[in-house]
């Protein structure tokens, strides 16, 4: 997944916030066609105090999504997928911040930083959606999706395929 560099939060909360990154092309023009990869802090920059050592500030490719089957009956099962196809049919799982939505459930979604000064919320009746791959002709026109408020998300347990194994092995410890 890309992100038109006007909306990429994390930018504007390391680049223009915290300093940690440089701005890129285009992140203060709205609309700009220009698309970038979605990013994800996975940690600042820390000095270890009994060695000096630094670990520099590291980030990872948020928007990078995993081909793979969700079902866990099927035996190509990978928990880490995100998008599978088959035939016609396209199944993909992104999490809500991905899209910038803050929460679903109350369906507020980031507002504009760059009309507000600081990444706050807004109300959101509807997400629009397209598709249009690199290596494609041809795209999916944008289409509205709405979704109904909840107070609490549904879920469902199941145990994993290895739970018996680890089961039976702290079973036999003294």
């Amino acid at each position: 997944m890309l992100v038109d560099p006007y909306y990429d939060v994390f930018q504007y909360q390391y680049s223009i916030q915290n300093s940690l990154v440089d701005q890129i092309e285009h992140q203060n023009e709205k609309d700009s066609g220009t698309f970038v990869p979605i990013y994800a802090a996975l940690s600042r920059r820390l000095v270890l105090p009994e060695t000096g050592e630094v670990i520099p500030f590291s980030k990872f490719d948020a928007g990078h999504l995993n081909y793979g089957i969700s079902d866990p009956g099927r035996s190509e099962f990978n928990s880490l997928s995100d998008f599978y196809g088959d035939g016609n049919a396209v199944e993909v799982r992104i999490p809500w911040m991905l899209l910038n939505v803050r929460d679903p459930g109350t369906k507020n979604i980031i507002a504009d930083w760059n009309q507000t000064g600081a990444i706050t919320g807004q109300s959101a009746d509807a997400s629009y959606f397209g598709l249009y791959g690199t290596q494609q002709t041809q795209s999916v026109p944008f289409a509205e999706y709405r979704w109904e408020s909840w107070d609490l998300p549904t879920y469902h347990e199941r145990l994993k395929k290895s739970y018996a194994a680890i089961q039976a092995y702290f079973s036999e410890l003294p």
